[in-house]
Order: structure tokens, then C-alpha cells, then sequence
């Protein structure tokens, strides 16, 4: 588990006031949690088994266009005995838009949606010492920030990537 909070005094456009003076002061908050739920290899490879987590960060909605943010995540190392550093992932998440940001754009004329939701999931093969591939897919509920056209409603995002890390 972990949780913390972060300050910064830059300037900030408020967005509750936005003709007004700049704030000079914003934070933000985390917590998130993992936890093993289940262990294939007990004795000879601990870290392979299930996992389960999740994550709530907020931000003040006068400050962030992105006041909130939910993950909830299931994943698993070394599923298969022929690909023990292999991972799997599929996690659930919901960003949630400031309530002033919103209120302003739909003032304007505007389509708005006051959150977007996606649900991805991620197989990730060990290919050698250092070296990742990924092939992942999601789906977006509204991938747009705040404001859209009717034209856009959903998306489905499919990603390949390779990682080396040396």
C-alpha cells in the first residue's frame, strides 16, 4: 500500500473564477494498493501467482481539469510454466473531469461527459535478458477530454510495443 500528496505553487488558472487572479497553490492525493492474491510457485518463484489493486488519486476541481482518477487492476506473472516472466493485465479505470471545466464548456454550447471510462487488457512476453514485447487492447468510453461531437463515442485502441531496458 502507498499514499502520499503532492503540493506545487505554481500559478493556476481557477477554473471555478477563471477571470479572476491565478491560485498559487495546487495539490494533489494518492493511494493504491497490491496485493497477491494467489501463488503458483511458492518455493522456487514467489512473484509468480495473481495480483489485485487499486488505485483513487483526486485533484481540486477549482484547479485540475482532471479532478479524480479510479484504476482497478487484475494481473499475473508466470501464468504458464513455459513462459514463467510473462505478464497479463487487464485493468479497469475512470477519470473523472472537474465539475467547473465541465459547467464552462457545456456554458459555451458545448457536448459534454463529465468522466471517461476504458477497460484494457495486456499480454507481455519475456522475449530474453532485458528485452519486452507488449500487445494490448482498450476500450474508451468517451476518449475525448471533456468536450465531443457526436461522431465520437468509442474508441478501440490497439497497441504493440517492444521495451529494452540495458
Amino acid at each position: 500500500m502507498r499514499a502520499g500528496v503532492g503540493f506545487n505553487n505554481s500559478h493556476y488558472t481557477n477554473l471555478a473564477s477563471p477571470t479572476q487572479s491565478r491560485a498559487d497553490e495546487n495539490s494533489l492525493y494518492y493511494v493504491a494498493a497490491d496485493r497477491q492474491l494467489w501463488q503458483s510457485h511458492v518455493h522456487d518463484a514467489a512473484s509468480r501467482g495473481i495480483y489485485g489493486g487499486f488505485s483513487v488519486m483526486g485533484a481540486p476541481p477549482d484547479l485540475n481539469k482532471v479532478s479524480q482518477y479510479y484504476e482497478v487492476r487484475l494481473y499475473a506473472k508466470g501464468l504458464f510454466d513455459s513462459r514463467p516472466s510473462d505478464q497479463i493485465s487487464l485493468v479497469a479505470t475512470d477519470t473523472v473531469w472537474s465539475r467547473f471545466a465541465v459547467d464552462a464548456a457545456a456554458a459555451k454550447g458545448n457536448l459534454v461527459h463529465r468522466d471517461a471510462k476504458a477497460i484494457s487488457g495486456t499480454y507481455t512476453a519475456h522475449l530474453g535478458p532485458g528485452i519486452y514485447a507488449s500487445l494490448g487492447l482498450t476500450y474508451i468510453d468517451h476518449p475525448t477530454s471533456i468536450t465531443y461531437t457526436p461522431q465520437i463515442g468509442h474508441a478501440l485502441n490497439f497497441s504493440a510495443s517492444t521495451s529494452i531496458f540495458f
